[in-house]
């Protein structure tokens, strides 16, 4: 019962929390959550050569604003991914704004053109004119931020002054309004354990970081303000472009924490200490930008790929302060280039780098060689991107699960899908999504089979230190 009563206090009105109570009650903590139903692949039609474009798509279809100026004259912010182990979805958020000409002033919406709809898009439907599903009642007054619940069956969002979580049928599961404080939401994601949530707030230009369970609600929260454990980590004063930003660890024990001031430190979720702040106790420089970082997939939580404002990108082991390998994206060609953003494969042998040049290279992690180059700009020539240094031209980059496919979201309005197989898959790869396509993901880990055969199946992370 406490658990029922703790969850409520932390609803709003018209919330329907049994349907998430009944999808994470009987949860633990310490494992990772996976569906409840099989894997399900991309189209069969798409083809493309490797390093092609198989798909370009409006973040937000035309037919829902009205706006006379040319949507090209805005700069978007587009969150976008794949549903976890369905290839065949997309989540897809968008805003569109005005870029106001000094860091002072920030951005202005631009009119007629809804901020933060959320569509789920159907890749299946696209062909026929149909393949957009618009979540009712979403919307938003900051730049989008979505975070979908590793089940799949969730999408959490910050709308316009809380913090929801909704069914992919628009039902309400979960909302937390602002608190006495009036702090407002400014990052919120959801740990691979499908219980526990992040959510970064801000007031009078300080970030608290708060921590609590879907199960246990605000009875059991823990917060800090960054600038207690990280004093490097406040806002520039006079200025509204600060952006900030974090990420979980595949354990759910860490949390990695970052700003758009080159800070980025490590959050020790049982103790609420920084761990380590990076460019002060493992590498020299800045953080090139605050989505610039990512943990391996292979290991719970101690390996993460680090992209500094010198256009490289490290790998690191945070908790023995090694430096494991440097990459470089660049290859030389640009000194004056910029690091936008990055995603490690889901099986952690290479790792996606979007230059600010509008490039995409992925990089073998074990041989730490360029594997596959994309050109952007020749694959869309049409496209409207190319902002100064201060704004970033890809904002993120995610994987489809099968790691095949690569999904960019940019500041254009628009979200590509791009071929990244570099070699023909392996007959083990091919394997493995034929069994995660006949069997619910969730059921795999019983499967009567030797652990090492299950943890490839679900490229379950071991454990360094």
């Amino acid at each position: 019962m406490f658990q029922i009563k703790a969850i409520y206090s932390t609803m709003g009105a018209g919330t329907s929390s049994s349907l998430l109570m009944m999808k994470i009650k009987d949860h633990k903590v310490n494992e990772i959550f996976y569906p409840n139903k099989p894997y399900v692949h991309s189209p069969d039609h798409w083809r493309a050569e490797p390093g092609g474009l198989i798909v370009e798509l409006q973040a937000l279809p035309s037919l829902v604003y009205n706006n006379r100026l040319r949507i090209n004259e805005g700069y978007w912010y587009v969150e976008a991914s794949f549903l976890p182990y369905d290839d065949s979805k997309l989540v897809v958020s968008a805003s569109c704004y005005y870029l106001l000409p000094n860091l002072t002033a920030g951005t202005s919406n631009i009119s007629g053109i809804p901020s933060g709809r959320i569509f789920i898009v159907d890749l299946n439907k696209l062909n026929h004119g149909l393949g957009y599903f618009k979540l009712k009642g979403t919307s938003t007054s900051k730049k989008p931020k979505l975070s979908i619940h590793p089940s799949g069956d969730f999408i959490g969002y910050i709308g316009t002054g809380e913090v929801n979580l909704i069914t992919l049928d628009s039902i309400q599961v979960y909302s937390k309004q602002k608190d006495i404080s009036n702090a407002a939401f400014h990052c919120f994601a959801i740990a691979p354990n499908g219980i526990s949530i992040a959510i970064m707030t801000r007031n009078l230009g300080r970030y608290e970081l708060q921590l609590s369970k879907l199960t246990f609600g605000e009875f059991r929260k823990k917060s800090v303000f960054c600038h207690h454990i990280c004093p490097s980590f406040i806002n520039q004063r006079g200025q509204y472009t600060d952006s900030v930003d974090f990420k979980w660890s595949p354990d759910s024990k860490y949390l990695a924490v970052s700003n758009n001031q080159g800070v980025l430190f490590i959050l020790q979720v049982l103790s609420m200490r920084n761990l380590c702040t990076v460019f002060e106790d493992v590498i020299d420089g800045q953080l090139a930008s605050n989505t610039g970082y990512d943990f391996d997939p292979q290991y719970e939580h101690s390996i993460m790929a680090v992209a500094t404002s010198e256009v490289k990108v490290h790998i690191i082991n945070f908790l023995t302060g090694m430096t494991l390998c440097t990459l470089n994206p660049c290859e030389g060609e640009s000194e004056n280039d910029m690091i936008d953003c990055i995603k490690f494969n889901p099986d952690g042998q290479s790792i996606a780098v979007a230059l600010h040049s509008l490039k995409i290279v992925i990089i073998s992690v074990i041989e730490e060689n360029i594997l596959l180059s994309i050109d952007v700009k020749s694959s869309c020539p049409q496209t409207t991107m190319g902002h100064d240094m201060n704004d970033k031209n890809i904002l993120s980059l995610a994987y489809s699960s099968e790691g095949q496919k690569l999904l960019s979201s940019c500041c254009d309005g628009y979200v590509r899908i791009w071929n990244v197989a570099n070699q023909v898959q392996t007959l083990m790869a091919l394997c493995r999504l034929k069994v995660l396509s006949l069997q619910k993901v969730s059921d795999v880990k019983n499967l009567k089979l030797p652990k090492k055969i299950k943890n490839y199946l679900l490229h379950t992370p071991c454990l360094i230190e």
